[in-house]
C-alpha cells in the first residue's frame, strides 16, 4: 500500500473522529476540547490549510514523480481534503463554502464535546 493512500486513510479517520468524537465517552470530549481548537489555530496560521493535507499532497507527488505521471494528473490532486472528498462524490462548492462549513462542523463538535463535559 502507497504510503500517501495510509496517510488519506489516518487523515479521513481523523477528520471523522473530530467531526463526531463527542458521542463518543467522555474521554473522547476531553480530547477533543483540546485538539480541535489545536487543529483550528494550525489551519488558520497556515493559509486554511491543513497540515496532514500538506504532507499528504507531498507524499502523492514524489510518489507521482517516481511513477512519472504527467504534470496535469499533479496538479488535478493537490487540493485541499475535503474539496477531494467532495469532488469524488459530485458535490462541487467553493472554497470559500467548503471552509465555512468546516468551521461550523468542528465548531459544533467542540460545543458537543464541552456541553457533555459540563452536564
Amino acid at each position: 500500500m502507497k504510503l500517501s493512500r495510509l496517510i488519506n486513510y489516518l487523515h479521513t479517520g481523523l477528520s471523522v473522529y473530530l467531526a463526531f468524537g463527542w458521542v463518543l465517552p467522555d474521554i473522547h470530549n476531553k480530547i477533543l476540547i483540546g485538539i480541535i481548537p489545536c487543529v483550528y489555530v494550525n489551519w488558520l496560521l497556515d493559509d486554511n490549510k491543513c497540515i496532514i493535507t500538506k504532507l499528504e499532497n507531498y507524499v502523492l507527488k514524489k510518489e507521482n514523480i517516481k511513477s512519472d505521471k504527467e504534470d496535469t494528473v499533479l496538479l488535478e490532486k493537490y487540493q485541499g481534503f475535503v474539496s477531494n472528498k467532495l469532488k469524488y462524490i459530485n458535490i462541487k462548492l467553493s472554497d470559500k463554502e467548503i471552509d465555512n462549513i468546516s468551521v461550523i462542523v468542528m465548531f459544533h463538535s467542540f460545543l458537543q464535546c464541552y456541553k457533555n463535559l459540563i452536564i
